[in-house]
């Protein structure tokens, strides 16, 4: 297995990359994320529909890490009663993600769904950071 490289330099200001910094370092294969807890710093409405195309896309490096953006965002919004996102906002880039040709993307949608139908079911391991829904989906995968 190739050794992982860093790519903090592939950005400029890594808390505000551009759509053109992340596509890069979307399909850059071997590289870690360039700081902790990136998913907060690309979840901004601007690239959400980047964000889709990346989680449904198998040839990308970071699929796993743009599904779990989704997870977080979702969460973040609903967590914060609307105020990080709004609702309309969420809910069509759920009917977005309906659409997508990836099983992992379709399974989001129907769990956002669920969540938003009935906020009770949050739990951060499943919604915020690391999300288990997709890191634990990964390891069973490679067990």
């Amino acid at each position: 297995m190739p050794r992982r490289k860093n790519s903090e330099k592939m950005f400029r200001e890594v808390w505000n990359p551009t759509r053109e910094e992340v596509l890069r370092w979307a399909y850059t294969p071997n590289v870690y994320t360039p700081t902790q807890d990136f998913e907060l710093a690309v979840y901004t409405p601007e690239l959400h529909d980047l964000i889709l195309q990346c989680a449904s896309d198998q040839a990308c490096p970071h699929q796993d890490f743009f599904l779990s953006c989704l997870y977080v965002l979702v969460g973040d919004a609903l967590r914060s009663k609307w105020k990080v996102f709004s609702e309309t906002l969420i809910i069509n880039l759920i009917m977005k993600g309906k659409q997508s040709p990836t099983l992992a993307v379709q399974m989001w949608a129907k769990r956002a769904e669920d969540l938003i139908a009935k906020p009770t079911l949050y739990n951060y391991d499943q919604w915020g950071l690391g999300s288990s829904y997709v890191y634990e989906a990964r390891q069973k995968k490679v067990s």
